[in-house]
């Protein structure tokens, strides 16, 4: 059985180590998120005297009375997915907590390593940057990454409607929108970058808990991407790691703490076309699909995070009998990168069998996988959608699709051998296919959506 496979891997310049009859160079790029620059020095204090300023109003209110005790808070996670939606991750870590208090480009995470970053006037990156991946601004225009509470506290500081679609950072951007916590031990959380309007709608000096929602990951402020920059201050609002290591504080401040380099796979997609990613603030068009027919081509996508060199990850194609349609293994040459991503793309011919099919990918000892629907030539509709016409039927020079709505449809025309003999996007109301040089016999003609896709039956006399 004869199988087609083209292999581009998009982000830096890999080396593949297929079985030996795919042997071949592909590219590999890591997903480039800039580190941003949250303030300049000045800045940052003014921000924070404005927290300490409404702390002390709060205290005179005895908002504070009996909420303070000797307990260590622990934190969890600050993120979550929007019920509903499960993926097998959606965040990596773009900037860690700046230990080392020298400046500029002086850098010490809490992993003694430099995945952090400082500024010229004297700023310390002060916090932790999680940024959404993939499909960051998707993901903030869906509201699909809520921002919660990681501990029980009292809001003492908000901030919105701050325009959220910002694609620079520096000093001199709109603020950004933020929540700040007060805990009982008297450590601060905050939690900035949010979208606009997606603030909570509890007041400053009311009680969250923790896991309540606060708002939606944005990218307001000085900001070129979609992320939540989580800071912790002890009590004398002074920035502390909430990550312990041989660099960084001696105990952790989470509840569990995620490893240095947390490998996995965030996301597998099947595509009916390569996804087209698009600059800030647009979101990327995914061409996602999970239903194809024999003759389709079946595009893939699998998203890492912090992936690292020398990681081997294992893929595996399974038809509907479980039974292996084809397998690759590549590894990395690359030192470390917190998001990346490859693509390649599959076509299935008319021996192969419609059901339900899979891809895997192995890594780091965990399967990962993505489910898919092949849909036999055979299983034709015998009902047009409302807004399609075709005609005529039978054919003989001429076969006209009108796609009344205007919607965005694609057209293809496909043999009985399940060879695609046409195949056009609509961009006017009417697709005329013709039929001159076809031979005469049945066809299936394949109108595709971004989600679906129907056969109907055509004669060609």
């Amino acid at each position: 059985m004869k199988k087609i496979f083209v292999f581009l891997f998009i982000f830096s310049f890999c080396k593949s180590i297929f079985s030996q009859q795919h042997s071949q160079f592909f590219d590999f790029q890591e997903y480039k998120f800039e580190k941003n620059i949250e303030f300049s020095q000045n800045e940052y204090l003014i921000f924070k005297k404005n927290v300490q300023k409404n702390i002390e109003i709060l205290a005179k209110k005895d908002v504070f009375k009996n909420f303070f005790t000797k307990t260590s808070v622990k934190f969890r996670l600050p993120l979550r997915e929007k019920s509903g939606i499960q993926n097998y991750g959606f965040y990596s870590i773009s900037a860690y907590f700046d230990h080392d208090t020298l400046y500029p480009n002086s850098l010490k995470d809490f992993n003694c390593q430099q995945f952090t970053y400082d500024t010229q006037d004297g700023y310390n990156h002060a916090g932790t940057d999680f940024f959404t991946f993939p499909f960051p601004w998707n993901k903030m225009e869906n509201d699909e990454v809520e921002v919660i509470a990681a501990a029980n506290g009292i809001i003492v500081y908000k901030q919105d409607g701050n325009r959220d679609k910002n694609c620079e950072a520096g000093i001199d951007i709109p603020f950004w929108n933020v929540i700040v916590l007060q805990h009982s031990d008297g450590t601060l959380t905050y939690y900035g970058h949010l979208k606009k309007n997606s603030v909570t709608q509890n007041n400053v000096g009311e009680m969250v808990s923790a896991g309540d929602y606060l708002g939606v990951v944005g990218s307001s402020g000085s900001s070129s991407t979609p992320h939540l920059h989580f800071e912790v201050n002890n009590e004398k609002n002074e920035p502390i790691d909430p990550f312990s290591g041989e660099c960084g504080d001696s105990v952790s401040l989470w509840e569990t703490q995620k490893p240095y380099v947390d490998a996995g796979i965030n996301q597998i997609t099947t595509n009916f076309a390569y996804i087209n990613f698009q600059e800030c603030p647009n979101s990327d068009i995914l061409n996602l699909r999970d239903t194809f027919s024999l003759s389709d081509t079946i595009f893939f996508s699998i998203f890492f995070r912090n992936i690292s060199l020398n990681d081997t990850v294992s893929i595996k194609m399974i038809s509907p009998s479980q039974t292996l349609w084809d397998s690759w293994v590549w590894n990395c040459p690359y030192p470390f990168f917190a998001g990346s991503y490859l693509q390649f793309w599959a076509k299935l011919f008319s021996s192969d069998v419609g059901g339900n099919w899979k891809i895997e990918a192995n890594y780091k000892g965990k399967t990962y996988e993505k489910a898919f629907f092949v849909q036999k030539s055979s299983e034709i509709s015998q009902n047009l959608p409302q807004n399609i016409e075709i005609g005529p039927n039978p054919a003989s020079e001429i076969l006209t699709v009108k796609n009344v709505e205007a919607k965005n449809l694609r057209v293809k025309l496909i043999s009985l051998q399940g060879i695609c003999v046409f195949e056009r996007y609509f961009s006017e109301k009417n697709i005329e296919i013709s039929l001159k040089n076809f031979a005469r016999g049945i066809y299936f003609l394949q109108i595709c959506s971004e989600k679906d896709f129907q056969n109907y039956k055509i004669f060609v006399k």
